[in-house]
């Protein structure tokens, strides 16, 4: 299904927990995200940029730039994976 998940907690107090986020990566380049706390689940629209290695700050700035700007689809579907890997956090 994806070929890289990442999950982090961004600290920003929506909750008493933070906010948890997990993103995954398909091979195209399109990365969704679950926002656990805030009931925000997304598709980005921009892909991800192709290369041999990029870092896990890398993936998670990707995300959280793009989120932060709403330049992203609510996308509901294939999301259980991605909500139990930001619940381990």
């Amino acid at each position: 299904m994806y070929v890289r998940t990442l999950a982090w907690n961004t600290e920003r107090k929506y909750t008493a927990e933070g906010q948890r986020i997990a993103a995954g990566l398909y091979d195209d380049g399109t990365v969704v995200f679950a926002d656990i706390d805030r009931g925000i689940y997304g598709k980005i629209e921009k892909k991800f940029p192709p290369a041999p290695v990029q870092s896990e700050e890398y993936f998670q700035w990707f995300v959280m730039y793009h989120y932060d700007r709403n330049n992203y689809y609510s996308h509901c579907t294939d999301m259980k994976e991605l909500m139990a890997l930001a619940h381990t956090l």
